[in-house]
């Protein structure tokens, strides 16, 4: 009997934003990997084949786009970023590789649902 893995979501950003982007994996059909900062997460993406990234709204600004421009080379898993919109320009991190930009709110079973929808698209 052939047992099939989970699809890998790969999610990177500071201590509170990750942990609310996993609370609302939690329970899905996805197998969670965690990194604290963008050297790590390029590691897992290389490493782990991770069928989606999401980048939590902690890594902003020049980071940001060196991480997705980074991740896009390697992958092309969607990406997706999650934040508030406000220290985050999502213009830019679309056009370096972002496929989606998930706003951040209290209801974060949203985030699983854009992850899904992304999903189901490849």
């Amino acid at each position: 009997m052939v047992t099939q893995q989970k699809p890998k979501a790969l999610v990177i950003g500071n201590c509170r934003g990750r942990a609310g982007i996993i609370d609302a994996l939690r329970g899905t059909a996805f197998a969670i990997i965690e990194a604290t900062e963008g050297r790590r997460g390029l590691k897992h993406v290389l490493e782990d084949a991770p069928s989606v990234v999401i980048i939590s709204a902690g890594i902003t600004g020049a980071d940001a786009v060196s991480l997705l421009r980074a991740i896009r080379c390697l992958t092309s898993a969607p990406i997706l970023l999650v934040g508030s919109g406000r220290g985050t320009d999502t213009g830019q991190a679309l056009s370096h590789g972002a496929d989606a930009f998930v706003p951040q709110s209290r209801h974060l079973e949203i985030t699983s649902v854009y992850v899904n929808t992304l999903l189901s698209r490849n």
